[in-house]
């Protein structure tokens, strides 16, 4: 059969070679021993030089899959065995067991390498998030391990350990839903990614988490234009864009003058944290009109640009950072008394400020239909009805 059991020692008492002691039926190879003085080695490696594929060879193995030496025999037979049944199913891959590729899958290097191309392809923010969760959770609690060894249960470990975890800020209380979700994500993505690349067969499954959502917060137009009103004017009209079409501000910093169309903006990119221009969180393109009165005044402030210049730029010609704005927007709404981050005020509200009017006109129409005397009769009696069983069909799902 393939592969052998084999010792790099001595008798320890006569100083002769340990000999091979067969099954008397079988002939298979049982043990490693001196048979004049009874002794056993005290280490074996398994001799899988001739175990090859066209990848390599497995070659000498003193260790198995967690690094620690074969003190047994039975400890070397059970990896060879695993090899072997590799084999037979027709699995068999050299760069599982042989010690010169077994730190090339290591959880940490594929981590690492990861980590490198989110920060090259993603935003910076994304990728310390990754990295924070990757580095402090899940390498901890599943050790250095070959991520081609990952199964379902170690997914089921890494739950089980993240939810009796305290929480670092505050202690004395569980980590929170939402972190165990992000960080059981990070997980899933990197393994997902693997399988893409065909280092792993096929990703393990991973627990569906339920996480309790939090109502978000919203401003009325009116008082966008009260923030507004606190912004420098040099910088009020990319915000102004923000408000009126609810981009996101990586969108919004990555406008070309190309970009203004047809009475609007068409978003097809978006800047990251350092200014490197990627495709839409979502990978879609879609064009967004604008009212009449801001359209004239995006039309004239490119007036001396060239088609592929930057809609938005600093004094230096230069896009800017999202973050930027965002620190310009915080100024402005703490000024006009309404501490709101600008994500929640431009995008969030937009949305919130549609549904409003959308669910006004909703109850007017519906009033009308039904013959009552005012929409707030429809509402009340019907719309509120449909939103509950909505809500109770969610969270059947």
């Amino acid at each position: 059969m393939a592969g052998k059991i084999r010792t790099l020692e001595r008798c320890a008492v006569c100083h002769g070679k340990y000999l091979d002691v067969l099954h008397p039926i079988t002939g298979d190879q049982i043990d490693i021993m001196c048979t004049a003085c009874k002794t056993r080695p005290r280490f074996f490696y398994v001799d899988g030089r001739g175990i090859r594929d066209r990848r390599g060879a497995v070659g000498r193995l003193f260790k198995d899959r967690n690094g620690k030496k074969f003190d047994s025999f039975l400890a070397a037979h059970r990896v060879l065995e695993a090899i072997r049944r590799e084999i037979d199913e027709h699995k068999f891959d050299s760069t599982r067991w042989a010690e010169t590729w077994k730190q090339e899958h290591r959880l940490s290097v594929e981590a690492d390498r990861w980590i490198t191309a989110l920060y090259q392809d993603r935003s910076r923010t994304y990728a310390n998030h990754s990295e924070r969760f990757l580095k402090n959770y899940i390498l901890k609690i599943l050790g250095d391990v070959d991520v081609r060894d990952i199964r379902g249960t170690d997914v089921e470990v890494l739950y089980r350990k993240l939810r009796e975890m305290p929480n670092p800020k505050y202690p004395g209380r569980p980590l929170e839903p939402k972190t165990i979700k992000s960080i059981m994500t990070t997980l899933q993505v990197l393994m997902g990614r693997l399988e893409r690349l065909e280092v792993i067969h096929k990703a393990p499954p991973f627990p569906i988490i339920h996480v309790p959502r939090k109502e978000r917060g919203w401003i009325t137009r009116g008082n966008q234009e009260r923030i507004l009103a606190h912004i420098p004017e040099r910088f009020r009209l990319v915000f102004e864009v923000m408000v009126e079409t609810g981009i996101r501000p990586g969108e919004a910093t990555a406008l070309k003058v190309r970009d203004l169309v047809d009475g609007g903006i068409y978003i097809e990119r978006a800047l990251n944290e350092t200014r490197t221009v990627k495709e839409t969180k979502t990978g879609v393109a879609f064009h967004k009109r604008v009212s009449d009165s801001l359209w004239p005044r995006l039309r004239a402030a490119t007036r001396v640009k060239l088609s592929e210049a930057w809609l938005f730029t600093t004094p230096e010609g230069r896009p800017y950072f999202a973050r930027y704005l965002s620190r310009i927007w915080k100024r402005a709404a703490d000024a006009a008394g309404m501490p709101i981050p600008l994500y929640v005020a431009t995008r969030h509200s937009r949305v919130t400020q549609r549904r409003v009017e959308l669910e006004r006109k909703m109850g007017v129409d519906l009033a009308a239909e039904l013959g009552h005397s005012t929409p707030r009769t429809t509402i009340g009696h019907y719309v509120q009805s449909c939103q509950r069983m909505s809500k109770s069909e969610d969270n059947n799902l």
